[in-house]
């Protein structure tokens, strides 16, 4: 007999494989970083500039961290691109002016956590499931403005 999780066990699994391998990586306070941008605080601004590409921008420490997170680059993932998860609060706003792919998974993904600035899209999402992901157990303050998504946005409540 084989046993099947339900659609939200499977997120929290990949979301866990996901945050625990990028987690591994040290977390770099500059914005001059390449790889990954893994709970930085005060949060870099911009977190990625113009011309620069980094793997994943990942926040889930359960701590506030001040500032937004600002792509003004590429984040480039073949899974979730951009995560604000485990009870972890963003105090500014989650903007994204460059690309943000994401092969398999999110473009954007907040779950359990909260963004205090609300969420602004001005560039490119493209994502294999969802764009923007804002579960309902996410809280999101302020506004959400967006350009291009080329997957989708879902918002469970």
């Amino acid at each position: 007999m084989t046993h099947r999780m339900p659609p939200r066990a499977q997120l929290g699994k990949r979301l866990l494989a996901t945050t625990s391998a990028l987690a591994l990586a040290v977390g770099i306070g500059t914005a001059a970083h390449a790889g990954n941008v893994t709970n930085p605080n005060p949060i870099p601004n911009p977190t990625v500039t113009a011309g620069q590409t980094v793997s994943a921008i990942v926040f889930n420490d359960g701590q506030t961290h001040t500032g937004s997170i600002v792509n003004n680059g590429t984040v480039n993932s073949g899974e979730t691109a951009i995560a604000v998860a485990g009870q972890t609060t963003i105090a500014g706003s989650l903007v994204n002016n460059g690309s943000i792919t994401a092969k398999n998974a999110f473009g954007i993904l907040v779950v359990a956590a909260a963004v205090n600035g609300g969420i602004s899209n001005s560039g490119s999402i493209s994502a294999g499931r969802a764009g923007i992901i804002i579960n309902y157990d996410a809280q999101l303050q302020g506004s959400f403005t967006s350009h291009t998504i080329s997957a989708g946005l879902r918002v469970r409540f």
